[in-house]
């Protein structure tokens, strides 16, 4: 899967695997895998993200495969 609008809001603050790993309090290893859709997301991990970002899930979560 890819999060195309989630690593553009990624982009557009200047934030890495690390610094969101910080923020749901898990490794830069297991951003990566969420965003290479080699693992699933929490709900509680999305609802922090769709906080962090002032969005809802399904702008943020929007993928195309």
């Amino acid at each position: 899967m890819y999060y195309p609008v989630l690593v553009t809001k990624m982009r557009e603050q200047q934030l890495t695997y690390k610094d969101i790993g910080n923020i749901l309090n898990v490794s830069k290893q297991s951003v990566y895998r969420r965003l290479h859709g080699q693992a699933n997301w929490t709900l509680r991990e999305i609802i922090v993200l769709c906080q962090y970002f002032n969005t809802d899930i399904e702008h943020l979560f929007q993928n195309y495969e």
